[in-house]
């Protein structure tokens, strides 16, 4: 059976509203580089949860809902069901099915923030079912089921833990849509001549200030925010506390320098290790894995592990009080890319 013998102008909607959905989480704040949201402490004394801005969270919501929700035309498996069909295209039916896979095992594993017990996709259901998109009086997520999670494991806890699954599962939804229902929209419009029956945009604008096609000039700022252009100085201050940047930004503030001085040497250098010679300091590598034992005995001050995706860890950095850092040369290889990343964000983002 032929692919124009199947699918249908409704299900070509359906992919594009998803691709809307999707495509509107790129743009929320929540989802951006700079959002921040961290837990520290520990139970002995007292946990700290840094939750980031909350109307950025509950704007991401909105498209999230859309995309979650099995009642919503953009309903993330029924899209699943649509690209991983038969008749696609291979390349489209297996990227897709790579990413349904990933989504599958991430909504239906335990949460480790909570216990286990409790899996993502029912965290994301009592808080959108009862508290956001519905009220919780009937059905079967109640309001009584989601006071009860918060009484059980603390409110700080249960909305951090709500937070990182709409985070992570945002993000697949995102890699589902630019992998495979993005894709499929182009064979759709390429072999079967079939286009949505709408424009995919956002409803509600990208922009700060725009002009549209019709001549009108449209202002979205709200009457108590007071906006100023940031300078470069902040620039570099907010893009620095990006997390993938976290190694760099704990080496950079070892060294009594102000921004702009590390801004200056950041340009003139062409490495990682050409950074520290121009701060004052110098790069050391280490033979083999290093660790704190003999950090004070050696005249160093400060340590950190180099990690790449959070998960793989390349080692030791070891910092003196003169700038000297000693590393292994995986770590290196890893502080290099991260050198030429934060510039590059400085210069585009």
């Amino acid at each position: 059976m032929s692919l124009g013998a199947v699918i249908t102008q409704k299900e070509v909607d359906a992919v594009a509203s998803f691709v809307e959905a999707a495509s509107e989480l790129d743009l929320e704040p929540f989802f951006g580089k700079d959002e921040q949201f961290t837990q520290s402490g520990s139970a002995e004394h007292r946990i700290i949860y840094h939750l980031g801005d909350r109307f950025h969270f509950r704007s991401a919501l909105i498209s999230f809902r859309r995309i979650w929700m099995t009642t919503e035309p953009s309903y993330w498996r029924a899209i699943a069901d649509i690209l991983t069909g038969a008749e696609m295209p291979l390349a489209i039916r297996t990227q897709a099915s790579v990413q349904v896979q990933i989504i599958d095992g991430f909504i239906s594993g335990c949460d480790h923030y909570l216990d286990k017990e409790v899996v993502h996709s029912r965290i994301i259901d009592l808080w959108l079912n009862t508290v956001f998109a519905h009220g919780g009086i009937a059905g079967r997520n109640k309001r009584s089921d989601f006071e009860a999670a918060a009484d059980k494991y603390g409110q700080g806890r249960f909305e951090y833990a709500f937070r990182m699954c709409v985070k992570w599962a945002g993000e697949m939804f995102r890699a589902l849509s630019n992998d495979a229902a993005k894709p499929a929209l182009e064979v759709f419009r390429d072999q079967l001549s079939l286009v949505p029956s709408f424009r995919i945009g956002a409803a509600f604008g990208t922009k700060r200030k725009e002009v549209t096609k019709h001549g009108e000039l449209i202002i979205r700022q709200a009457s108590s925010e007071h906006f100023s252009e940031e300078t470069f100085e902040q620039r570099f201050q907010r893009i620095l506390k990006r997390s993938h940047f976290d190694n760099l930004a704990f080496i950079l503030r070892q060294f009594d320098r102000t921004p702009v001085e590390i801004l200056k040497a950041l340009f003139a250098a062409a490495s990682f290790k050409d950074l520290l010679q121009k701060l004052g300091g110098d790069l050391e590598i280490a033979a083999e894995n290093l660790d704190d034992k003999n950090l004070v005995a050696d005249g160093f001050c400060a340590s950190c592990t180099i990690h790449e995706n959070y998960y793989q860890q390349l080692g030791r950095a070891l910092i003196s009080r003169q700038g000297k850092v000693r590393t292994t040369q995986r770590a290196v290889a890893a502080l290099d890319r991260q050198f030429v990343s934060f510039r590059e964000d400085l210069l585009t983002d």
